[in-house]
């Protein structure tokens, strides 16, 4: 389950689940196909979705092409979260269209913020001497912005300042620290 902090979300949002992608192994080359090969022979990828309270798997995607792209799987991702659930993933995924799509689709996402995204500052919901939220505009410089507002979440770790997206806007459906938290327990779908 999900640690004490977050445990308060279930319910309130209809599914909260954590999305992630693995290259699979190098195969053993024992079949005939493999002898004889001298590079490595990687066993294609696999996309997972999983309950993050109950770490049930919800869905599951392969493809023999171990070098395919996590956005690959896009669409077949949001096509399994309900309406107004949330999906927790990472850098992979990290796309404008993708965001878009999330948001007209009414379904919700926590994520990094990638280091070099050009963003505007639309409106501070709150800060301190650790942390920030809020309200931008992504991809000021570029010739297809992201058309919805995102939510970012920077948090002073140490020396260095992590910073959380989201397209829950409303600070008290999520509030900010869910966001940070949320996304640390991604790391247990690895």
């Amino acid at each position: 389950e999900l640690p004490g902090r977050c445990n308060h979300l279930e319910g309130r949002i209809p599914a909260i689940v954590m999305v992630g992608g693995s290259t699979l192994e190098e195969l053993r080359k024992k079949t005939k196909d493999l002898r004889g090969v001298d590079e490595p022979v990687l066993g294609g990828k696999i996309m997972m979705m999983v309950d993050a309270f109950g770490l049930r798997p919800l869905w599951q995607s392969y493809t023999e092409d171990s070098s395919a792209n996590d956005k690959r799987f896009c669409q077949q991702i949001l096509d399994q979260v309900p309406q107004g659930g949330l999906m927790i993933y990472d850098l992979g995924f990290f796309s404008f269209d993708w965001f878009d799509k999330s948001t007209d689709q009414n379904k919700y996402f926590v994520t990094r913020m990638r280091h070099k995204t050009a963003y505007k500052v639309v409106r501070t919901l709150s800060e301190g001497p650790h942390y920030r939220d809020q309200i931008i505009e992504v991809g000021k410089y570029r010739s297809n912005p992201c058309k919805h507002h995102l939510r970012m979440v920077s948090v002073l770790w140490g020396r260095s300042w992590y910073r959380y997206l989201t397209n829950v806007l409303d600070a008290e459906r999520l509030p900010a620290k869910d966001v940070c938290d949320l996304y640390r327990i991604r790391w247990r779908i690895e």
